[in-house]
């Protein structure tokens, strides 16, 4: 396994589908199957390409990206981890990591909007939140969400 790097443009097809098994391996049963396939549905978009290529950072082995993330507008973005990996510290890490960034661009504050699954998760990482919100996808629909800050300390 190698350490988290920047992802770049071609990593995009394969964060694209990181997300897709990480969305059906974890939300499925908190969320609609409606829900659910209108969420995973769908090519790579160039969008997304772009975000992958301007804030994204992966994991990876074997040249499989196994958690990725990022940072955009002080906000927790796309924290996906590969079914196959899930409980095993990755997303953490991630967090870890994109938390560090963050201090580095000098922000004191991280807003996310959590899945209603993932909730706990950031919790136990120190992010508040228990209101439920709807995420308005730019892809034309709705999911109940949880907004959540946590405050960033500086590293002792």
């Amino acid at each position: 396994m190698t350490g988290i790097r920047k992802a770049n443009a071609d990593d995009a097809k394969g964060l694209w589908q990181l997300r897709i098994d990480a969305i059906n391996g974890q939300c499925r049963g908190h969320y609609s199957d409606d829900a659910m396939d209108r969420w995973t549905e769908g090519q790579c978009t160039q969008a997304f390409a772009d975000q992958v290529s301007n804030a994204f950072y992966l994991l990876e082995h074997h040249g499989r990206p196994l958690v990725c993330g990022a940072i955009i507008d002080g906000q927790v973005e796309g924290l996906f981890v590969s079914p196959q990996h899930a409980g095993c510290g990755l997303g953490k890490r991630m967090l870890k990591h994109l938390e560090a960034v963050a201090r580095q661009q000098g922000l004191t504050r991280l807003t996310l909007e959590s899945t209603l699954n993932a909730a706990p998760f950031y919790r136990s990482q120190g992010y508040q939140g228990e209101r439920i919100a709807h995420y308005q996808s730019p892809r034309g629909f709705t999911l109940d969400c949880i907004p959540m800050e946590k405050l960033l300390l500086s590293p002792s």
